[in-house]
């Protein structure tokens, strides 16, 4: 029964506005979520390379995401989500049951949210060998 209030809400707001969902969607100017993530990457490493970059040191993640903004805040819950400057979302995060990094964005577009996942998987690659 719990599942099912969702789509009611979602099927009222849709009455009342009298637009299809997908307009509704739209009005909401979403970010685009994208994900993706190196395989095959030893805990260890996932572990060092997240651990430095959530160091007080700040000249090492804005130098990371200096295209950016570099870096304006840092969540530490499940794994390391930084903030950037331009208000994207980077999000890194050990995967629980593979030798993988999780990598996650988030923009205000697809092609923006493209780039910044193939800069944060090319950032934690370049990183993680030289860790």
């Amino acid at each position: 029964m719990r599942a099912s209030l969702p789509i009611l809400a979602t099927l009222t707001a849709v009455a009342r506005a009298q637009k299809p969902l997908s307009r509704l969607a739209a009005e909401q100017n979403f970010a685009i979520a994208l994900s993706n993530r190196p395989q095959e990457v030893p805990q260890e490493k996932t572990a060092a390379f997240i651990a430095r970059l959530d160091a007080d040191d700040p000249a090492f993640r804005d130098a990371a995401f200096a295209g950016h903004g570099g870096v304006a805040a840092r969540d530490r819950r499940d794994g390391l989500r930084l903030t950037l400057g331009d208000g994207n979302i980077v999000h890194f995060r050990a995967s629980g049951n593979a030798p993988e990094l999780r990598v996650y964005v988030e923009a205000m577009d697809e092609a923006a949210a493209s780039a910044l996942l193939q800069e944060g998987l090319r950032f934690a690659r370049d990183t993680i060998a030289g860790v």
